[in-house]
């Protein structure tokens, strides 16, 4: 686990990825294609730094243009390719359950 974890890098929001987060979230508003906030800050981020999205949610990410994409569960169907020698943008989010406790 600790030689996968050497090779990740944390890639942090500065200010030209609030830019281009602002213009994609304009032009698919303009479009009627309202987009997770979320969804459109990493499609954003991937943007700026030329990375591949991998997800399997390619539904939230398919209308951003000019983002490469690919699917991990469905190489052969979910956008680009999934192939060595490119920087890849993963995205990991799970939902937090909590419990009422009385």
């Amino acid at each position: 686990m600790l030689a996968f974890l050497k090779d990740i890098a944390i890639v942090e929001i500065d200010d030209s990825v609030a830019r281009q987060f602002g213009e994609i979230r304009a032009a698919l508003f303009d479009a009627g294609l309202p987009t997770p906030d979320m969804d459109l800050m990493n499609a954003a981020t991937a943007l700026v730094h030329g990375f591949t999205m991998v997800t399997h949610n390619t539904k939230d990410y398919a209308d951003v243009p000019g983002l490469s994409l690919a699917d991990w569960l469905n190489p052969d169907g979910g956008g680009s390719q999934m192939a060595g020698g490119q920087t890849w943008f993963l995205v990991f989010s799970h939902r937090l359950e909590t419990k009422n406790q009385v």
